[in-house]
């Protein structure tokens, strides 16, 4: 792929300039265009195969790019914001995301996508006026670190599932990958309840695929990241704002903002750590400790001996074990 003047910095591991005061000094602000072509190069060279494997496509499709800044330093060095795979119509997977940090060091824009070393330290380094607050600065740098323990253990997550504590009535569609079939099986459908999907730990919010519904995400502050995709009667509260475990996300729906299909109302909600799919197989989210089977769609939830497949009824939310 061509560069031209563009630089950018990979999670293969390119230093993102940790020595951030050895950077050069930007001599004009650099057009939109720019930066938005700059961050698509880093997406495909560093997430386009993960892309592939989560959208069930060939090794040599095509991806189509979303890159939305969303905050620009005053005197236009820094940009922070998110790009998305675009999800083709015909599969049913979640988008693949990454928030990232830009600066222009003088001879071009440097990139650095989350979950790597590079991005947690342009958190650390980015001035304030492009962050919500500090906090904000501290979760965006957590997304480099690993999320816990070993994957095969029962381990706690300090999740919640995505309702009202203590709410039964919910059911879920099996566990699955993120376009189904695609390992790891890092995603579960919820419907019923009342409908309205919660935030599974407190973090920040940010949005993807900008529209009246788009994807949501939140990023915990722990190392894990979760996904909210398909709702509708969206909260109206700021990209990038903190919200509390529970919070409002919206109602469970068909929506697909960033592409892709479904089929009957639900939350397509997601697991992730360092901008990686993480199986939930083994994890404790909601009280329940939940499994996969080798077949997608399949797999159940576990509580002192009770074992809820797919469309069994029902799911009660016990709220977010220790970790």
């Amino acid at each position: 792929m061509k560069r031209g003047k563009y630089r950018t910095l990979l999670a293969c591991g390119t230093v993102f300039a940790l020595a951030l005061t050895g950077w050069g000094a930007s001599v004009a602000l650099a057009d939109d265009a720019d930066v938005k072509k700059a961050v698509a190069d880093a997406l495909m060279d560093a997430k386009a195969d993960q892309a592939r494997t989560a959208y069930g496509l060939s090794t040599e499709a095509g991806l189509e790019t979303l890159v939305e800044p969303k905050r620009t330093s005053a005197d236009g060095e820094w940009v922070f914001g998110g790009g998305v795979f675009l999800v083709p119509k015909d599969s049913h997977a979640s988008p693949v995301t990454s928030l990232f940090f830009a600066r222009d060091g003088g001879d071009g824009w440097q990139v650095a996508l989350k979950g790597t070393r590079e991005f947690a330290e342009a958190a650390r380094q980015a001035p304030g006026e492009i962050l919500i607050d500090e906090g904000e600065r501290k979760a965006l740098a957590a997304t480099a670190k690993p999320a816990a323990r070993p994957y095969d253990q029962r381990e706690p997550t300090g999740l919640a599932l995505p309702w009202a504590q203590g709410q039964g009535d919910w059911r879920h569609w099996g566990v699955h990958g993120n376009s189904g079939t695609s390992r790891p099986y890092n995603s579960i459908d919820f419907y019923g309840g009342d409908g309205q999907v919660r935030a599974s730990a407190g973090g920040y919010l940010y949005r993807y695929c900008g529209t009246d519904t788009p994807l949501i995400e939140v990023e915990h502050g722990n190392g894990w990241t979760t996904g909210y995709y398909h709702t509708v009667e969206q909260t109206d509260v700021t990209d990038g704002a903190q919200v509390a475990a529970y919070d409002y996300i919206g109602r469970i729906g068909e929506q697909l903002p960033c592409g892709g299909s479904a089929n009957g109302d639900h939350v397509h909600w997601t697991l992730w750590s360092g901008g990686e799919p993480v199986g939930v197989d083994g994890k404790d989210i909601g009280g329940w400790t939940w499994r996969e089977e080798p077949e997608a769609y399949k797999g159940w939830a576990e509580r002192d001996g009770e074992q809820i497949y797919n469309s069994d009824c029902c799911l009660t939310n016990h709220g977010p074990s220790q970790q």
